[in-house]
């Protein structure tokens, strides 16, 4: 059985974080090893059935007799909240898609405005009703400050990158402190990434490969470890079902 994961994010580096942690999160949590057999279980889609969909991008949505299906401009009678029309329609999209996903995860960054843009999201996935759990994935403020999480020095080359940072805090253990703008600034999550790793993408990468539950305390108030809970929640049993009793 193959299950179809709707998938949608804001740009390419989330589908090596979020992918990653996924498939962590099933392997490690599985009640059997099914690492090697993971790619033939399961099938990450967007809306029309493509392999990447950027977050932003309007899918088209086509009612009964190929007319331009309308959405109502208000939820549970209240206004929308910011990026609640972009989510309603995304969600919509993946709702009319066939075969419909077992499971939708919306990747996002937070850039400062986690509460507003959660308010939105929350707003839809509560006020409607949906045939498939919903995950959204908001690194704050951005995907680079998660993979800080798990960078730990290797080598006193790269513990004087660390501490060459200069800053004023640990932004392993804080990385909600970063920022996504101006790029420039000491703070910003991609120069530090960039800063710690050399830009190397094989050591990028491995910063996924640190225990996940450290990762998770690390970024919790980044939004990381929400994540990894909801993936244990809502995309693990669907793999295992025998996990959700472990």
């Amino acid at each position: 059985m193959t299950i179809h994961i709707g998938w949608a994010r804001e740009d390419s580096n989330h589908d090596l974080l979020v992918k990653q942690l996924a498939r962590r999160v099933v392997v490690e949590g599985a009640s059997w090893d099914l690492g090697d057999v993971l790619d033939d279980m399961w099938r990450w889609v967007g809306p029309m059935g493509e392999e990447a969909f950027k977050i932003g991008t309007k899918p088209e949505l086509i009612g009964p007799g190929g007319r331009p299906l309308k959405l109502h401009g208000k939820i549970a009678g209240q206004p929308l909240k910011p990026e609640a029309s972009m989510v309603r329609r995304l969600l919509t999209a993946f709702d009319m898609a066939r075969p419909r996903p077992e499971l939708v995860i919306l990747a996002r960054d937070g850039d400062g405005r986690v509460e507003e843009r959660r308010a939105g999201f929350d707003q839809v996935v509560t006020g409607l009703e949906w045939d498939f759990p919903i995950i959204l994935a908001m690194p704050e403020p951005e995907a680079e400050a998660w993979l800080v999480c798990g960078f730990d020095p290797r080598n006193d080359t790269e513990a004087r990158r660390l501490e060459d940072l200069g800053l004023n805090f640990n932004p392993r253990a804080q990385p909600e402190r970063l920022t996504s703008r101006p790029n420039h600034a000491p703070t910003d999550a991609k120069r530090v990434l960039q800063a710690l790793t050399d830009g190397d993408k094989a050591r990028i990468e491995a910063c996924l490969d640190h225990p996940l539950d450290e990762l998770g305390r690390r970024g919790e108030r980044a939004g990381l470890g929400q994540l990894l809970a909801d993936l244990r929640e809502h995309l693990l049993p669907l793999l295992d079902p025998g996990a959700r009793a472990r």
